[in-house]
Formats: C-alpha cells, structure tokens, sequence
C-alpha cells in the first residue's frame, strides 16, 4: 500500500485539527493506517461501477418479469428494447468482472511478493548477525534478485492491466485521510480541507524549488 504525498499532509493538518483529544504523530499514523485497511478491504469487494452494473440490471430483470404477463403494443415493445438492453448489459458486467479479477488477482500476487521480500529481509540480517555469511549470501544475492525481477513482472502486468481502465487502487490520497476523519469525528471535513491541503502541498513544492 503507498501513500501519495498529499495523503501524508492531510493526515497531519487534519488530525492536528479535528482530533485534539490525541496526540501527533500517533494519531496521524493511525489515520494512515485504517485509510490503508479501507483500500484493502475494496480491493476484496465488488467495485461500485460493478456494483451499480449488477443492480441495473436487477431492476431490468424484475422489469421484465413483468412486461411478460402484458399482451399491448406498448409493453411488447418494450419487452423488446429491455431484452436488447439487458444483454448489453450482462456483456459489459461479464467484461468488468473479468477484469476485476485480474487486477485483483494481480494486486494480491504483488503483495505476497513483497511479504516475501520483507521476510527474506529479517531472515538475511538474522544470518548475518549469527554470523553465517553462506547463507547470508546465499539469500540476498540469489534469492532477493529474483523476488525482485518477481515484483517488477507483477506491478507491469498490473500497468497494463490498468492503462486503459483502472477499477482498484493501492495508493493511498487526501480523500481517503479525509474520509476516516469524518467517519470517526462526523465532520463534512472533505470540503474544509480542498483548498487548505493543496495550499501546504504546494507551499511544499515552492520551498523546495527555491
């Protein structure tokens, strides 16, 4: 999971300001962290463009129902166009979720890349402070490289993958930050912080421009 930098100062400006019965950085850290776990959870769940798809077609499906029991010109009519729709519609649902799948089969495959890549860290400098360079070696000069060429190989399926339509993201922005914050403080925050988080973000840029 990434942060995007303007994910990063919204924590900080918006805990400092509407949690005041905490103290930074834990409580900026925790924001960070259930904003993570949120885009974690959508990644396992139906996308809301999927979702909107499968109720649509529901309420055609009920619709149709009941166009079958009318015999006028008007409800065959109909009856006709809602056929047509429907099929459209279950074509484009099947599309979506295949590709559904394999952003999301993707996504998981990376993860699990990079908990390798984590564990092969620990178990490396655990080799090295027992004082067994063989292996020590063995792990980061075999092993890593090729976890690595692993990780690079998945996030280029998931580039292209997501070049022309991108259901899921990994990267974390202000918006997710600022919707924690109205869940846990019931403030319409979202609107107070668009002009006040891009003024630091860009009084950021200057400073380092300068």
């Amino acid at each position: 999971m990434k942060f995007k930098d303007a994910a990063l100062v919204a924590a900080a400006v918006l805990s400092s300001r509407y949690i005041p019965d905490r103290f930074l950085p834990d409580k900026a850290i925790d924001l960070m962290d259930e904003a993570a776990s949120k885009l974690r959870m959508e990644i396992d769940s139906m996308p809301v463009e999927l979702d909107e798809l499968e109720r649509r077609i529901m309420q055609l499906e009920i619709e149709r129902e009941a166009l079958r029991k009318e015999q006028d010109k008007a409800s065959r009519d109909r009856l006709v166009k809602l056929d047509k729709e429907l099929a459209d519609l279950k074509e484009e649902r099947g599309r979506l979720s295949a590709h559904w799948q394999q952003e999301k089969e993707t996504i998981q495959q990376s993860r699990k890349l990079k908990e390798q890549q984590e564990a092969l860290r620990v178990d490396i400098d655990r080799a090295q402070r027992a004082g067994d360079y063989t292996k020590a070696s063995e792990l980061q000069y075999g092993r890593a490289p090729e976890l690595e060429k692993r990780v690079h190989e998945a996030e280029a399926r998931l580039a292209e993958l997501q070049k022309d339509h991108r259901m899921l993201r990994e990267d974390v922005d202000e918006e997710d930050i600022a919707d924690v914050v109205a869940k846990w403080t019931h403030i319409p925050v979202s609107r107070l912080m668009e002009g006040e988080v891009q003024k630091l973000i860009h009084m950021e840029e200057r400073c380092t421009s300068a």
